[in-house]
């Protein structure tokens, strides 16, 4: 990939449908290419790359949650000589537990937290969850910040496994890519059957997501994992109230959502090589005019 202090400069925005060699886009298989080109393209400028987790090994286990009325499930992750551990809040449904176990969904938002606006401490399921579970779905909260901290300072979960090594561009990820990795998790253990509570909910692989404090740049946060991450069928994106979806060179300043080689860009955006449409569609199995 070219230097991004050598890039030239891209009068308006990069063209979506254009591949890397100058090819239009016509068909699904050259969307197929062009996909992969935009999510190397956010690797490389943007987010970093996923880590190689074939080295990684799983446990688990559960515990009750008496203030909230749910289950814990606890994730434990080992790679070579390091560990780190996170939680998130599972809560089924009351009904009969239908064949092959409940769907599941996961929001981004903590169980306990002082509320953003009101300053309010609160404990339990939030709105979102209670309503997916009356729906006949597992709900899980994911409180983020346990694999990754909202700052600089690259502390959590995935930090302890994947150091942020400053002299080592490779090393370099942001925190959305963090949070991407942790959401894998919470699937793989769903999905091998073994972090089911009571063995009652479906390893499918569905996504729904909602904002979590109101302060957080949701949009890049949800097609992030939308595109890192192949398996999530649904990804659903909600806007942030505060911050709008926008990812500016302003955004890549104050934020440590950004990995390795955003830096040198953030001055200029004119060099930028990709933009928010592509990054919108970068998790899109076809166009919707590809469709057969």
């Amino acid at each position: 990939m070219t230097n991004p202090k050598q890039l030239p400069e891209i009068k308006g925005l990069p063209e979506l449908l254009r591949l890397k060699n100058g090819d239009e886009v016509k068909a699904p298989e050259d969307w197929a290419l062009r996909k992969e080109e935009i999510l190397k393209l956010y690797s490389e400028y943007m987010y970093g790359y996923m880590p190689n987790r074939t080295k990684e090994t799983l446990t688990w286990s559960l515990e009750e949650e008496p203030e909230t009325g749910g289950t814990l499930l606890n994730i434990t992750v080992c790679v070579e000589n390091r560990s780190a551990s996170f939680s998130v809040l599972v809560g089924v449904p009351s009904s009969d537990i239908p064949e092959g176990g409940f769907p599941f969904y996961i929001e981004y938002w903590p169980w306990h937290y002082q509320d953003w606006f009101t300053k309010q401490w609160v404990t339990g399921f939030s709105d979102n969850c209670q309503y997916a579970m009356k729906r006949r779905y597992a709900g899980i909260q994911y409180d983020c910040s346990q694999v990754s901290q909202d700052n600089n300072f690259h502390l959590g979960a995935f930090y302890t496994l994947y150091p942020y090594d400053r002299t080592d561009p490779h090393e370099q990820r942001g925190a959305l890519l963090a949070w991407a990795w942790g959401v894998s998790k919470i699937i793989d253990v769903m999905e091998t059957g073994r972090g089911r509570p009571s063995a009652s909910i479906r390893g499918c692989r569905w996504w729904a997501e909602y904002p979590g404090t109101g302060k957080a740049p949701q949009w890049p946060e949800h097609m992030t994992n939308g595109s890192a991450l192949r398996f999530l069928h649904v990804p659903a994106p909600a806007e942030s109230p505060s911050t709008g979806q926008i990812t500016t060179a302003r955004h890549m300043t104050c934020a440590p959502w950004a990995g390795r080689n955003s830096g040198p860009m953030i001055q200029s955006t004119n060099p930028f090589p990709i933009c928010r449409a592509e990054k919108v569609t970068g998790s899109a199995e076809t166009l919707p005019g590809f469709r057969r």
